[in-house]
């Protein structure tokens, strides 16, 4: 007959059935356990595989985060004022979309200068602290991208998350502070 124990259904010596999502599992009494502990931990890396924000890495002041696909060991950061040249593509995360790719044919890397405000603020402040060849996944919130307004001409509606994937190509650092006859600093001001 058959005996219930802490979810296993045991029915007969040399067996048990475990279940779970209608999946049924066969296994030696002995390796019941393993086998739970493993359809278990599959489940829920299936969950987290839908939710990269929940494991995605948190920038200070942002509600954006990121996931490091590709790290380097390049000694160039991108900071405040770099001229940065990236691969990027983006897509609508609700619809799995992609509206822009510099991958594209006809296209080419984007170039931007870093901290400014010359993108959305998802994109500049999660790029900062990248190495040259460093990969980033970004999933930006929609108040940080495109807004309330969208972006229609790329197909982008309004209130939508964003995921962009960004590899750095070159990143030319600001140039250096310099000291003015105010005793202000600016970084293209002439040297006195």
């Amino acid at each position: 007959h058959t005996v219930q124990r802490h979810g296993l259904y045991v029915n007969h010596p040399g067996a048990a059935r475990w279940r779970t999502q209608g999946a049924c599992c066969w296994v030696f009494p002995e390796m019941a356990r393993l086998n739970s502990f493993l359809c278990v931990l599959s489940f829920f890396g299936f969950l987290a595989s839908d939710l990269p924000s929940a494991i995605g890495k948190q920038i200070p002041g942002v509600k954006t985060t990121y996931e490091v696909l590709q790290t380097s060991d390049e000694a160039a950061v991108v900071e405040r004022g770099s001229k940065v040249t990236v691969h990027a593509t983006g897509t609508v995360k609700s619809t799995r979309k992609q509206f822009w790719s510099t991958k594209d044919a006809g296209q080419r890397p984007f170039e931007y200068k870093a901290g400014v405000g010359g993108v959305i603020k998802g994109w500049d402040q999660g790029c900062l602290g990248m190495k040259k060849g460093e990969i980033r996944k970004l999933e930006i919130p929609a108040d940080e991208g495109y807004g309330t307004q969208g972006f229609p001409a790329w197909g982008i509606p309004p209130d939508s998350e964003l995921i962009f994937e960004i590899e750095v190509l070159k990143i030319k650092p600001p140039p250096p502070q310099r000291r003015t006859r105010d005793g202000y600093t600016d970084r293209n001001a002439a040297d006195l």
